[in-house]
């Protein structure tokens, strides 16, 4: 995780190295850091596949539903526009559903 971490100090605009963080992040059971790294994944480049599975599937885990419907909904719409990217819409329609949050 280390080199990850600094490949993206020293280049913070490769989508690919900060999405490769935010899985090992996760792995590492860093769930709060990795849901923010895939979200900087998804601002440098919405069309990550990975990332935005990654993400989905982190928010429904954390029982972060507001996160994974807002993912679906932007995933809806770049499908409606890009059809190719309907496998998308229904990876996250399969995931398991959120579990409630526990205190």
């Amino acid at each position: 995780m280390d080199w990850w971490a600094e490949s993206v100090a020293a280049h913070p605009g490769i989508e690919d190295n900060v999405r490769r963080l935010a899985r090992a992040l996760e792995a590492a059971g860093d769930d709060e850091v990795a849901a923010q790294g895939y979200a900087r994944a998804l601002e440098l480049n919405p069309f990550d596949g990975d990332a935005r599975m990654g993400a989905a599937t982190l928010a429904l885990r954390r029982g972060d539903a507001a996160t994974f419907e807002a993912l679906l909904s932007e995933t809806r719409q770049f499908a409606a526009a890009a059809p190719e990217l309907a496998p998308w819409v229904m990876a996250m329609e399969g995931l398991p559903a959120a579990a409630p949050a526990t205190a």
